[in-house]
């Protein structure tokens, strides 16, 4: 079998959300999942070598939609950020995407002291870039995916880490 007309990845920019401003619980929805929403407090965003354009950006703010599902199972996430560069110049970042909730990754969310960082291989998020600055509406026009992980930090906050990766094109006839 050929693999040749199915997509790659290209590794694009790593992100880090702070998690430490609280949360707001909603309570439980139409669907049955509980909604629950994350505020982002800061944070980066930062482009791998090889990856064009180059971004090197500070998160202002955002947040997560985090709907539970009934079964405590996953976690869906509905995620905006906004970034800036130094110059000022600022994109919006769109993520949605899904996490099992583990007791390792429940422990983390819920402030347990004596959590740890989760390993990666558990969420996944789909990533699209909005901004009208020259310098990065190439992103615009790109599809990412990205592999997840919640991170306790030295400091003891809790941070949501992000590998993005650029998904490209298959190429050729599939047989």
């Amino acid at each position: 079998m050929s693999y040749q007309s199915f997509p790659t990845l290209q590794p694009a920019f790593k992100a880090t959300c702070l998690l430490d401003a609280g949360q707001f619980p909603c309570g439980k929805i139409h669907s049955g999942s509980t909604l629950i929403m994350v505020p982002f407090s800061g944070g980066f965003v930062k482009s791998v070598e090889g990856f064009e354009p180059k971004i090197d950006m500070e998160i202002k703010g955002g947040e997560d939609w985090f709907e539970i599902d009934g079964d405590m199972k996953a976690g869906r996430l509905k995620i905006n950020v906004l970034a800036s560069d130094t110059e000022g110049r600022c994109a919006r970042f769109i993520a949605e995407g899904v996490t099992p909730i583990t007791e390792e990754i429940n422990a983390l969310v819920s402030g347990d002291p004596n959590a740890k960082s989760s390993d990666w291989g558990f969420g996944v998020n789909a990533i699209r870039v909005q901004t009208g600055h020259p310098e990065y509406q190439a992103l615009e026009g790109m599809v990412f995916a990205a592999s997840q992980r919640f991170k306790k930090l030295e400091s003891g906050v809790v941070a949501a880490e992000v590998h993005v990766s650029r998904v490209i094109p298959g190429t050729g006839n599939q047989s």
